[in-house]
């Protein structure tokens, strides 16, 4: 039970700024919710993923449903998911690359518990494909990046690995304002895998 990621969730579904971002990206859709993954179990994170967005290139929008967004949400399904039991772990690349580092480690020697794992992104809902750079950047730098701060407040991730430039250029961007703190920052620019 972590009551802070409920809570959390709930204020985070609810964002008035986020449905306004999500409104201008998706002028036809008069409510959606921040939705995607987002496995926040501890206040004590050895590692932590973020990457730029979820569903990213997807053509799949926004959730419109207050009670799936919620739903999807669940801290117990995301952990079965990063596990590798997700029904669409074997399209996501984002889900497949944190099992593949994960096993990876395990399989040298460094076995990570669960619970001491994050997975995050910078924005907090799908964007359609036709964002640019820059287009992301100002979205993660406006009203998002608040999220992302508690997100760290809460979790104290030790070591950081960003992917994509969304997620690099955020993370760097806050460092330097003190948003946020981190030990270690692993910066993945390209596609981090299939």
């Amino acid at each position: 039970m972590n009551s802070w990621y409920d809570d959390y969730v709930l204020r985070l579904i609810d964002c008035q700024d986020c449905k306004r971002d999500i409104q201008q990206l998706f002028p036809v859709l008069t409510d959606a919710y921040p939705d995607g993954l987002c496995y926040l179990p501890s206040e004590e994170i050895k590692l932590m993923f973020v990457a730029e967005a979820p569903g990213l290139g997807n053509e799949v929008g926004p959730v419109t449903n207050r009670e799936v967004a919620v739903r999807d949400f669940k801290l117990h399904e995301w952990l079965n998911y990063l596990k590798g039991n997700g029904q669409d772990f074997k399209k996501d690349s984002y889900g497949r690359f944190v099992f593949k580092v994960v096993s990876a480690l395990e399989n040298l020697g460094y076995p990570l518990d669960w619970g001491k794992i994050a997975v995050t992104n910078c924005i907090k809902f799908p964007i359609p494909k036709r964002c640019d750079i820059n287009t992301k950047m100002k979205i993660a730098l406006n009203h998002q990046m608040t999220h992302l701060a508690e997100e760290f407040q809460y979790s104290k991730p030790k070591v950081v690995i960003a992917l994509g430039s969304t997620a690099i250029n955020t993370i760097q961007h806050m460092s330097k304002n003190k948003f946020i703190t981190y030990e270690r920052l692993i910066k993945l620019p390209h596609q981090y895998g299939s």
